[in-house]
């Protein structure tokens, strides 16, 4: 769909454009305008949660990055220790040198015209020849330490500038770590806030539903006033019947029974009651 969206934008900014070339600078506007108006377009279909899963995405790949560099700085590590070991190892060879150089001038100090040297005997020549090599040789190893040194410093300078991006990616990857956490908080709390606006402004019930809920109500009241009918009906026919009818009434009070005329006269003349009113005797 999106690709559908950028085709009939191109194509109809396009046509605009070669139409305003020949009708003039305001079909240019018009034409600027529909292209303006085709990348909000877009940008509405891209959506905020598009965005940020983009933005994820190039932080994973910032991983990738700040991996190489760790990488890279750790090759930078190996590749100086090594030059400082390299370094160590000449200068321990140069101070070997100098002992036998030291050992050879004290010798020629002698003047002597031979030398017994390890069980064998040489020539002064031979000796001093051997000794001006030496020199050269150590001479030669001492201005390549030198060398060895500046390179050393190179080194450590770009194994400083290899931690140093590092560093700096390793902060920067956790500064966008937070920033997208915090984003998808925001975004979180944005479609909460949206569900609730939408809540709000929506009807409770349609239309529909309320015409289906009132015939419902309609139908209920009918229902119970034929039961209230049909409940009417039956208590009259039992009455009929000598039943009684109906629910039974927990708060009404009994009937009195009707009084016993003979159990009244011979309580009274057995003298266990009053005697009855004279208009109930006769």
């Amino acid at each position: 769909m999106v690709k559908k969206m950028v085709g009939i934008g191109i194509a109809t900014v396009g046509g605009l454009a070669i139409v305003g070339s020949v009708f003039g600078g305001e079909i240019k506007t018009y034409g600027k305008t529909g292209g303006r108006l085709i990348e909000e377009k877009l940008e509405e279909a891209a959506g905020t949660g598009a965005k940020l899963e983009v933005l994820k995405t190039r932080v994973v790949q910032l991983d990738d990055e700040v991996d190489h560099l760790r990488r890279a700085a750790t090759s930078r590590q190996v590749e100086l220790e090594a030059a400082r070991t390299h370094v160590q190892e000449d200068e321990q060879a140069v101070l070997r040198q100098k002992k036998v150089l030291s050992r050879a001038a004290d010798l020629l100090d002698e003047n002597r015209d031979a030398y017994e040297i390890s069980g064998r005997s040489y020539p002064r020549a031979v000796v001093e020849e051997d000794a001006r090599a030496k020199l050269e040789t150590c001479t030669a190893s001492e201005k390549s330490i030198e060398e060895e040194k500046r390179i050393v410093q190179v080194r450590e300078k770009t194994l400083e500038l290899a931690r140093a991006h590092l560093d700096r990616a390793v902060k920067r990857r956790s500064e966008l770590s937070s920033l997208v956490r915090g984003l998808e908080a925001r975004l979180a709390q944005m479609k909460a806030k949206r569900a609730l606006a939408d809540a709000l402004e929506a009807e409770p019930l349609s239309s529909e539903v309320q015409g289906e809920l009132a015939k419902a109500e309609k139908l209920a009241k009918e229902v119970e006033q034929k039961l209230e009918t049909d409940d009417r009906l039956l208590d009259e026919r039992l009455a009929r019947k000598d039943v009684q009818g109906g629910t039974i009434d927990y708060d009404k009070p009994a009937e009195p029974k009707p009084e016993d005329t003979a159990r009244a006269i011979r309580a009274h003349l057995n003298g266990n009651a009053p005697a009855a009113p004279a208009s109930e005797l006769h």
